[in-house]
């Protein structure tokens, strides 16, 4: 069995953690709680987790502050992630973390045990054949495929947060040309930066599950795929030279978009504009949509407006606010309607309220 520790410092998220799965049929025990960074360090020599569920929010030392502790202690811990902030900021900062996987809260069954088949996965490997390779080893996955420039690439220099944006907009949108591109430049950026098969391997695995996680909320029909999604991710850390990796991650990506059930005759902008309607909580830029299609922003801008007749941020805006209409009328909270529907700010959607409704969100709730 392989150890866990979880360290939050919610005691009801902590024992509920405990006995929201049995550990012990995927692998796992749990050997040791914390209520905070200081207490799990405390506990961390006697417990020798090889997986820590850690809160990213936390008094005193935070998630991210007590991994980078862990750290010095330990090449070997592997980390999940807890949150409550469901924006890609906080996803960022525990990439470049480096940790195995990030799960919003409320906490989900089937998602926590997806990373955890992942992480036995790879723990077995560790284990068995010491999937952490040499200079030499790595030079042998990647000779065939890449030649790597005289100068050294800071892990810094590579935005897995732009990547995963991008990535996830190619697939909810069913573009599979655009999913090609990006699949070649996300592996060679990898490539160039990481310099390492366990990291580059590591790091592909923690940007495909976050983002399939995000199809799955969205696409119905894909959920009947999910246990066929996470074997395939798995197989990543099987494969031997770096074409295989980026041959299998492409396939498998145009699959997921044959599994959500796109109506391939359906324009580009009939797919944004569905993609809107699902995705309304994210950071949406038209700009970035550019991106990854190939597009003028300003050009692809014409094209939306001449289709809806309202620009990208007004169609998004509206969108929001008719989700938050509807929000009100179920009896929440205008701060957790402002969150729920992509307003970080309260009197920003305050003001977008008022404009596009003609009152304040609490008179309208009120009538």
């Amino acid at each position: 069995m392989y150890r866990v520790m979880i360290v939050d410092d919610e005691p009801l998220i902590r024992e509920g953690l405990r006995t929201l799965i049995e550990w012990e049929n995927y692998g796992f025990q749990v050997v040791a709680v914390a209520r905070d960074g200081n207490d799990a360090l405390a506990r961390f020599d006697n417990a020798a987790p090889d997986l820590m569920v850690v809160d990213i929010r936390m008094p005193v030392m935070d998630g991210l502050q007590l991994i980078e502790a862990v750290r010095k202690r330990s090449i070997h811990t592997h980390f999940l992630i807890l949150s409550g902030y469901s924006d890609f900021n906080y996803a960022k900062r525990a990439i470049q973390s480096k940790v195995d996987g990030y799960i919003l809260k409320p906490i989900d069954e089937d998602e926590l045990i997806q990373y955890l088949e992942l992480i036995r996965i790879q723990l077995d490997k560790e284990s068995v054949a010491a999937l952490s390779v040499n200079h030499t080893s790595s030079q042998q996955f990647f000779s065939s495929d890449l030649r790597f420039g005289a100068s050294e690439v800071t892990m810094e220099s590579m935005d897995l947060t732009r990547y995963m944006q991008m990535l996830h907009y190619a697939l909810d949108i069913g573009d599979k040309e655009s999913v090609s591109l990006l699949i070649q430049e996300v592996g060679n950026d990898m490539a160039m930066t990481f310099r390492s098969e366990q990291l580059v391997k590591t790091n592909y695995i923690q940007l495909l599950v976050a983002i399939t996680q995000k199809l799955l909320q969205a696409h119905p029909l894909l959920r009947s795929s999910e246990h066929k999604i996470t074997e395939w991710i798995s197989q990543i850390y099987d494969q031997t030279t770096f074409k295989s990796m980026q041959l299998l991650i492409h396939v498998q990506l145009c699959k997921i978009i044959d599994y959500m059930g796109f109506n391939q005759s359906d324009t580009l902008i009939k797919r944004i504009l569905d993609m809107v309607q699902r995705n309304y909580r994210e950071s949406l830029k038209l700009e970035s949509l550019a991106e990854v299609f190939n597009y003028n922003s300003a050009y692809l801008g014409k094209l939306f407006k001449n289709h809806t007749g309202d620009s990208f941020h007004t169609y998004l805006d509206k969108v929001r606010i008719d989700k938050a209409k509807e929000l009100l009328d179920e009896g929440l909270k205008v701060y957790q309607v402002a969150e729920l529907v992509g307003y970080t700010n309260v009197d920003y959607f305050h003001t977008k309220f008022k404009k596009y409704v003609g009152k304040a969100p609490k008179a309208y709730q009120n009538e």
